[in-house]
């Protein structure tokens, strides 16, 4: 595999180049990872009135701990009260009851169907719209790819063509794009960032709302806004770009294979899989991706407002939480999807309760409908055949007889080696391509 990258923490490409972690991954790996840390154990401490030091040492001795408990974790957690009680599912279900109501036809508690719930809510936001002030939401989940796509990615067409669509609503007075991906597609991440800007020309806010990961072309197609919120744990950043070209010309040679013949020019021949690439292709290639990066940086100064060596600094393909991007200048705000709703709407002029939220999202063909409800179905047995079968359940499948170490295993393995298979496809996809990515993988995904 032939790579071409910039950026010293561009680690996404280091499992075809290297056995271990370099130690600028190691580095930049470590410093997300603590501050990650450092995040959860304030967010659990304050919840649950406790000192961070407490937990950091719960943690630090949770198998001295356990040990003395006689491998009773349940009680170690309700030592470090982590957990408020010990109950059982009936007692919990009258504890539900007693702090609510009883519903004498169920003999349970009182509840809501999720379905009704949202269907009330909805007949709500109808009765109390304001047609002519609206803020666009769209959602962005998943891989950025180029042209259409159904659910699952961030298409540059279509969210492209939602970008347009949003900007010749005069009623619509802001947009907040949320974003949860690790990157993909530099063409179709340039695609939706020059269709933000078109929005942004037209005086209505642009915000930004990160969700988990906003990574690489995450945050290329965030860097126009207005406005950037993230959350303490978001992981973003990566600024970076990288290019792969696979060759096999020894496995050709294994096979009995040679392959000769003529050209025109210096680059005649040298992007073939059967032969090594030669050094012109290699340096064409390498100059590309040098040139994306520098327009990366141009894109990321322009929105921030800072110089390109300021940006260089912070990027080079380093991965930051929200907190620490939040301190960089990466991000401006930390708050969730609503609250940079709100901040749109204020930016917007427009005052609380007189707005409405407008969300857009892409029609699906009757083929990508009936394709989602068939991987829902496909989804929901597959669930349920886990839970009663990989996981031991009271159902009688194949894997219930599984011995507990051996279904252990089983999915320790599937665990651990999942994220690896998934990224391991992804680069293979990639690679078969021929263009050219800004991708994170700082994250299972």
């Amino acid at each position: 595999m032939n790579v071409f990258r910039v950026g010293t923490y561009k680690s996404a490409v280091e499992p075809y180049i290297r056995d271990d972690m370099s130690p600028a991954d190691r580095e930049a790996s470590q410093a997300f990872v603590n501050s990650l840390w450092e995040t959860y154990v304030g967010v659990v401490a304050k919840a649950r009135g406790l000192k961070p030091e407490d937990l950091r040492t719960y943690a630090d001795t949770l198998a001295t701990q356990v040990k003395d408990a006689k491998g009773n974790t349940a009680k170690v957690a309700l030592d470090a009260k982590l957990v408020t009680a010990l109950k059982t599912p009936i007692q919990v279900e009258e504890r539900i009851i007693a702090l609510s109501s009883k519903d004498e036809e169920t003999e349970s508690y009182r509840s809501v169907d999720l379905k009704d719930y949202l269907r009330v809510v909805r007949t709500e936001d109808k009765i109390a719209k304001h047609p002519d002030s609206r803020i666009a939401v769209i959602i962005g989940s998943g891989e950025i790819v180029d042209g259409g796509g159904g659910g699952g990615v961030i298409a540059g067409d279509d969210t492209a063509e939602l970008i347009r669509k949003a900007r010749l609503d005069k009623d619509i007075k802001a947009l907040v794009l949320r974003i949860d991906s690790p990157g993909g597609s530099v063409t179709a991440s340039e695609k939706i960032y020059r269709e933000l800007l078109a929005f942004k020309r037209t005086k209505r806010p642009v915000v930004i709302s990160m969700g988990d990961l906003a990574a690489s072309g995450g945050y290329y197609i965030s860097a126009p806004a207005d406005e950037i919120w993230a959350s303490p744990a978001t992981i973003t950043g990566s600024i970076g770009i990288f290019g792969l070209f696979p060759t096999a010309p020894r496995t050709f040679e294994k096979l009995g294979i040679g392959v000769d013949g003529v050209g025109t020019t210096p680059l005649s021949g040298e992007l073939r899989i059967d032969r090594p690439i030669g050094p012109a292709a290699s340096m064409l290639l390498q100059s590309t991706i040098e040139h994306g990066y520098e327009e990366f940086l141009a894109r990321v100064s322009l929105g921030r407002k800072k110089t390109r060596d300021e940006i260089d600094k912070i990027a080079q393909g380093r991965v930051w939480t929200g907190r620490d991007a939040l301190r960089l200048g990466l991000v401006d705000k930390l708050g969730s999807l609503d609250e940079a709703v709100a901040s749109a709407a204020k930016r917007a002029g427009l005052a609380d309760g007189k707005y409405e939220r407008d969300y857009l999202e892409a029609e699906k063909s009757f083929a990508q409908q009936l394709l989602t409800n068939l991987e829902a179905k496909a989804a929901s047995v597959l669930v349920k055949t886990v839970k009663t079968e990989a996981l031991g359940g009271f159902g009688f499948g194949a894997a219930a007889s599984l011995d507990g170490p051996t279904r252990a295993a089983l999915l320790a393995a599937r665990r651990d080696f999942g994220p690896i298979e998934r990224s391991v496809l992804r680069f293979n996809r990639y690679a078969l391509s021929g263009q050219v990515y800004a991708h994170c993988f700082c994250t299972p995904y």
